[in-house]
């Protein structure tokens, strides 16, 4: 496995991490898209890294306890 994208995928993900706690139950759209951005820009190898599944955990955080806004988000995403 590559160091150099192992660590770039270990400080995204941990980022993604601190930015889904410091928004956590906010629905920050800032937040939200740059990490949903991010995690699709990614390659498969990428992807594949123990880090890269901190993105999700990053955007999850940001929707915490808010299902009618998550609906809202993934509309405008994903149809």
């Amino acid at each position: 496995m590559d160091t150099a994208i192992s660590t770039n995928m270990e400080v995204m993900g941990v980022t993604a991490l601190s930015l889904g706690l410091i928004g956590v139950g906010s629905c920050n759209d800032d937040i939200s898209t740059t990490l949903l951005q991010v995690l699709m820009d990614k390659s498969e190898l990428e992807l594949k890294e123990p880090f890269a599944k901190f993105i999700a955990l990053g955007i999850g955080l940001c929707f915490l306890g808010k299902q009618v806004t998550k609906d809202d988000f993934s509309q405008k995403f994903f149809f």
